[in-house]
């Protein structure tokens, strides 16, 4: 159960009631329930590649362009699902930034790192 406070800065804080035991656990659980849609994501996949040798000589130079495009045998639809790639990346990439940004502020804060002064330091 997340709890969502303001501090006296009006920054939002998040604290997890026993979070040594609900964080691993929804790690594992995202983990378990993913498990089918990325198997069932590799066999589409795999059963629309034509061939292996020339998604890997392709002109794209990256050989899931060439299975798109193989695939839906239309650029446009290519384009398509190489910019659902693209922006899921990018969202991930986003993501990624915060969690680690957030942890070395948080271990920072605590005196866990070399430079922690500056690095815990917020300016408004």
């Amino acid at each position: 159960m997340a709890i969502h406070t303001m501090d006296s800065d009006g920054r939002a804080a998040e604290e997890i009631e026993d979070a040594g035991v609900i964080v691993p656990k929804s790690m594992v659980s995202a983990f378990l329930v993913n498990i089918p849609f990325a198997f069932g994501m590799v066999l589409a996949y795999l059963f629309s590649m034509p061939d292996v040798q020339d998604a890997i000589d392709s002109p794209t130079g990256l050989p899931f362009i060439y299975v798109f495009k193989e695939a839906v045998e239309n650029q446009a639809g290519a384009t398509i699902l190489v910019v659902v790639i693209l922006i899921l990346i990018i969202t991930i990439t986003i993501s990624c930034l915060a969690s680690a940004s957030r942890q070395t502020f948080a271990f920072a804060r605590d005196n866990g790192l070399p430079f922690s002064a500056w690095l815990a330091t917020v300016r408004a």
